[in-house]
């Protein structure tokens, strides 16, 4: 496991009341460099201990400045859980993955764009963009504490291309009080 080399930490005091289902919006607008070599950068996003309710679903929105798209892994975790949202894009095309620049992406389970579609050579920046299926499901978190620490990680795994993480957002919806 990587070393994280930078953790920005954010918290919020959102409140809901028992049987609430309003979406809950946590962001950070950080600039926390990203490290080169299997070195990895976190922002947490803290989810105020008095917000109660349990995930119905998550979406986790990303700002990433990155010149090389396939060296980058970027993961959500929560509550001992983790999703992988995207793993070096086009590896399995390119010996060194997608060459492209940048993600300005919400990854979402509904979604129907897959990552590795949106590579192309010459392509646009940011290369990722729009609403993108994560690489794993994002139903892990479903019936987990909305309230507690959100951390988004992107690890580079390419000792070349520095980046930065320029924000991240999680939107959560929680279920309904029975």
């Amino acid at each position: 496991m990587p070393l994280v080399d930078a953790v920005t930490v954010c918290t919020a005091a959102a409140v809901l009341s028992v049987g609430a289902s309003a979406e809950i919006v946590q962001c950070s607008g950080v600039g926390v460099p990203i490290p080169d070599g299997d070195s990895s950068a976190s922002v947490v996003l803290d989810v105020s201990p008095d917000t109660v309710g349990s995930v119905q679903s998550v979406t986790v929105s990303v700002d990433v400045t990155h010149e090389w798209l396939g060296d980058l892994t970027i993961v959500v975790s929560h509550e001992g859980q983790s999703v992988v949202l995207i793993d070096r894009v086009g590896i399995d095309t390119w010996s060194f993955g997608c060459g492209g620049d940048d993600i300005d992406a919400t990854f979402a389970d509904g979604a129907t764009t897959i990552a590795d579609e949106l590579c192309s050579p010459g392509g646009p920046t940011p290369m990722l963009s729009g609403e993108i299926l994560p690489a794993e499901s994002l139903g892990v978190f479903t019936g987990s504490p909305v309230a507690g620490e959100w951390v988004i990680t992107v690890i580079d795994h390419n000792p070349i291309d520095a980046g930065v993480i320029n924000s991240v957002c999680i939107s959560i919806t929680p279920a309904p009080a029975p």
